[in-house]
């Protein structure tokens, strides 16, 4: 920021100016060069808005009784977010966040009422364009938090055998207090369960898996039994907590924004303080049924997207837990302007400060702890056959060219209010595996469906564009005038060319929803 300037004036009883008493000049602040690539910031945007509207079309796969309690519904697909973070540096190449505005509302003479005409008071929190849905959104994430859990037990030790240890997925998981006493069975939830496959009229099951194969496949009984042995077999000590706080959930990533929300990582200390709060049931703790939620990205967990993105690139940097920033390069006051309209000539510019990468933690990314888990979220994308079943985003991904933009990914389905299927919002999580592209991107579609049919066909567009393999993405233009007669807060995007969004997936099924 620089100083403002001040002039005061002599004047007579009419208003007329006698004379200048003192002026401070103002001083101009500081240059600032952001990471973010406007043509990829453009695109995400575009792809982002594209897809919530698509969204907007789509009836949800609801049950009968839902239908018959509810009538046939469509997904509202309110709101959303897309994150490209360099995974090598931390540094943020794209942030979307929908609903948006354009800023230049804050900064023009506005005729009165219009502020309150673009930016009404008594809206909905889903559609509020004021909230940066990257830093503040607080979000369940679903199944594309199960990638930690996997590495938080391998290193706990709950996985003893690593990538040999199996399990008997058959649908149906009860929880270790209800087999060990029976009567609980009457009072409390003992048994959890996979999606319902209604064609089947049972729910999904997967055979015996590895922990690669769980994650491909999104078994959720895999992840209930972790959740449960975390609280049983660790004397109820909040081992799990410990091991996900390593890649930065429950705290601020520290990105250089303001209003970035820490989120929530529930333990028994947080449930306190919420009990105190009145925020939660004064009966309710940290049970086996909330370490179960927590295994799976549901329950009491919040979570932003940016937060995701970072813990992901923390498995793509081997490791390495970077600090995101939108800043790259501070320059001293009075960078001039370039001869090409909406451009600084850099050359002509004094650099104060060139941001370095900023490694928060280093976490043990040994291949015992690394290969089983990343080999998973490899086979998500892969057309590979796990006892029968394809990996949750292999039709979504099916005519992509893996072999120039190799991706590591997972799909995570978050159940919303009433576990209502037009409340589910879409979640997808990767990151590049090819060096040459070190990018995370994920994106957050609320009540936008299945992971791999609305969020997952964005990630899937904007990999394309930053392989250069996008045809003929729009160029980024100065902006025009701001246009006071409009009653938005931002023009409407719409993605060039929509072919990337096909999701290849012929029949939606249930098990879509991991």
């Amino acid at each position: 920021h620089g100083e403002p300037g001040k002039r005061v004036y002599e004047v007579d009883n009419a208003g007329h100016i006698l004379r200048t008493v003192s002026e401070i000049p103002p001083v101009n602040g500081e240059d600032i060069q952001l990471s973010i690539d406007l043509d990829i910031q453009q695109f995400a945007e575009q792809a982002l808005e594209t897809e919530l509207r698509n969204q907007r079309l789509v009836q949800p796969s609801q049950s009968k009784a839902e239908l018959a309690a509810e009538g046939p519904k469509l997904f509202p697909a309110t709101a959303g977010s897309v994150i490209v973070e360099n995974y090598q540096t931390g540094a943020i190449v794209a942030m979307a966040s929908y609903p948006t505005f354009d800023n230049r509302w804050f900064t023009t003479p506005l005729p009165p009422g219009k502020f309150a005409q673009i930016f009404p008071s008594n809206i909905s929190p889903d559609q509020s364009a004021l909230t940066n849905r990257a830093i503040q959104g607080q979000y369940n994430v679903g199944s594309t938090f199960k990638p930690f859990t996997a590495y938080s037990a391998l290193q706990a030790g709950l996985i003893p055998d690593g990538s040999t240890y199996t399990f008997d997925d058959t649908g149906t998981y009860k929880i270790i207090a209800c087999q060990r006493d029976k009567s609980r069975v009457a009072t409390q939830k003992c048994v959890f369960r996979n999606s319902f496959v209604a064609a089947l009229n049972r729910p999904a099951s997967y055979g015996t898996i590895n922990v690669t194969q769980a994650l491909a496949v999104s078994s959720d009984t895999f992840f209930y039994k972790l959740g449960d042995e975390f609280l049983e077999l660790t004397g109820g000590q909040p081992v799990f907590q410990n091991e996900l706080r390593q890649f930065g959930f429950g705290q601020k990533t520290g990105i250089d924004l303001p209003y970035e929300r820490a989120g929530i990582l529930p333990d028994k200390q947080v449930l306190d303080r919420l009990r105190q709060r009145g925020l939660i049931l004064p009966t309710e703790s940290f049970t086996s049924g909330q370490s179960i939620l927590l295994a799976v990205g549901q329950g009491l967990l919040a979570v932003s997207p940016l937060q995701m993105v970072n813990a992901y690139s923390t498995f793509a940097s081997d490791g390495l837990r970077h600090e995101p920033s939108v800043v790259s390069t501070i320059y001293a006051p009075g960078t001039p302007d370039a001869d090409q309209p909406g451009f600084a000539d850099l050359t002509k510019g004094k650099v104060v400060i060139t941001r370095v990468p900023q490694v928060v933690q280093t976490l043990d990314m040994s291949a015992r702890l690394h290969d089983p888990v990343v080999n998973g979220l490899k086979e998500v994308v892969q057309h590979v056959l796990v006892n029968g079943h394809l990996p949750t985003a292999s039709g979504t991904f099916r005519n992509f060219p893996l072999a120039q933009v190799p991706i590591a990914a997972k799909t995570g389905t978050a159940q919303g209010q009433g576990n209502l299927s037009q409340n589910d919002s879409s979640v997808f999580m990767s990151f590049s595996t090819n060096p040459a592209l070190p990018y995370t991107v994920g994106a957050y579609l609320e009540k936008s469906g299945y992971g791999a049919l609305a969020a997952a066909p964005v990630v899937k567009c904007v990999y394309l564009a930053l392989a250069g393999l996008y045809p003929h993405m729009d160029p980024v233009r100065p902006s025009d005038p701001l246009d006071l007669n409009a009653i938005t807060a931002a023009p409407v995007r719409q993605l060039p060319n929509q072919a990337c969004l096909n999701t290849g997936n012929s029949v939606v099924t249930s098990l879509l929803r991991g």
